[in-house]
């Protein structure tokens, strides 16, 4: 091999190694962002989305929907967040299908709400695949359908959602799309409970507290509906 091809080779690792990443970028923007520096934050961000970065569009969404560095304007955040949508960017995703669903700074529009929904739970967005399943048991948008509605709660409660969790706790506890099981509906209690605790929901470490005391409280009132049996059952099923 000839000395100036290997002198090529040797300046394009150079530049691969000194070049960040998206992904790099992008996380070097959050840090900014969570340490309060949202300018730096911004001008990291603004050459990504003026790129197609979905996750970046998506950022600058929230920046300007809260005003944090730049100037506060729901309709520049809807709009930034539209585009991070269109470009497959999943919790954008997410929340165009809610925006749309319930009519918020965007014109109402439930049924295309429900197809940023779809979009967004392929993907594997856990809050979106437990409004779908809401979706299927209220039978407002689409036809009811509880055993399809449950499904998607059972997607949305593996992949983490709270939530979803406990809406398939109380199906089992009182027997809605599915036999009345209280061993089950035990599981799935304290599934919500360990869901709310491991980091999915960005709340307030004190809001989580409460949460996790609500879910507390109903397996509480559980433990005192079911037999000694299915008490026994229920926490071997919890590795209690």
């Amino acid at each position: 091999m000839r000395l100036y091809d290997l002198s090529a080779i040797f300046i394009v690792v150079i530049i691969g190694i000194f070049t960040l990443l998206p992904s790099d970028k992008i996380e070097e923007a959050v840090r900014f962002h969570e340490a309060g520096q949202y300018q730096e934050a911004f001008n990291i961000l603004t050459p990504l989305a003026e790129s197609g970065h979905g996750e970046a569009l998506y950022l600058l969404s929230e920046m300007h929907r809260k005003g944090e560095g730049v100037d506060k304007s729901e309709q520049k955040a809807s709009r930034l967040l539209m585009q991070s949508a269109q470009k497959g960017y999943a919790r954008a995703q997410y929340f165009v299908g809610m925006k749309l669903t319930v009519g918020r700074s965007i014109d109402k529009d439930p049924r295309m709400g429900l197809e940023w929904l779809r979009k967004a739970a392929s993907q594997g967005n856990a809050r979106a695949q437990r409004m779908i399943g809401y979706a299927y048991h209220s039978g407002k948008v689409i036809s009811k359908d509880i055993a399809e509605g449950n499904k998607w709660l059972y997607m949305a409660a593996e992949n983490g959602d709270p939530a979803a969790a406990k809406s398939i706790a109380l199906n089992h506890i009182r027997g809605i799309g599915v036999p009345q099981d209280y061993v089950k509906g035990y599981y799935w209690l304290n599934r919500a409970k360990e869901n709310s605790k491991s980091g999915f929901l960005s709340l307030p470490d004190g809001v989580i507290k409460e949460l996790v005391k609500n879910v507390e409280r109903r397996i509480r009132y559980l433990e005192r509906q079911m037999t000694p049996a299915q008490l026994k059952e229920a926490k071997a099923m919890v590795g209690q």
